[in-house]
């Protein structure tokens, strides 16, 4: 079901699920979903070829969604854009802990502190 259905990219283990409106108009994902949730009520096999990260994620399990790998994506734009607001996050990360760990410095350049600058 997973590899001709639409719903899924990816290989066996490692799948995530596609970006697709028509099949999410004509609800194949919500059927999907039943038919996972029924298979798991009847003491059925689990849904395996799901990406770990995303199973937990779909479980309300904890998860450190940062270590996905966003290369089994196959949506190169979109893999970009993960890639784009990683590198904001770090660079963000860096300045926190900077103006953290050196409070003067942030006040003689004048970095803004909310609505006002530091002096």
């Amino acid at each position: 079901m997973a590899h001709t259905s639409g719903l899924f990219e990816g290989s066996d283990g490692q799948m995530v699920f596609t970006h697709n409106l028509k099949l999410l108009e004509e609800n194949k994902y919500w059927l999907a979903g039943r038919l996972i949730g029924m298979s798991l009520m009847q003491d059925g096999p689990g849904f395996g070829c799901l990406n770990p990260t995303v199973y937990r994620l779909i479980c309300g399990l904890p998860c450190d969604v940062y270590e996905f790998d966003e290369g089994l994506l196959a949506d190169k734009d979109f893999v970009n854009t993960v890639q784009q607001v990683q590198k904001i996050k770090k660079k963000y990360n860096n300045f926190v802990k900077h103006t953290i760990t050196k409070p003067d410095h942030q006040a003689q350049s004048k970095i803004p502190c909310g609505f006002r600058y530091c002096s």
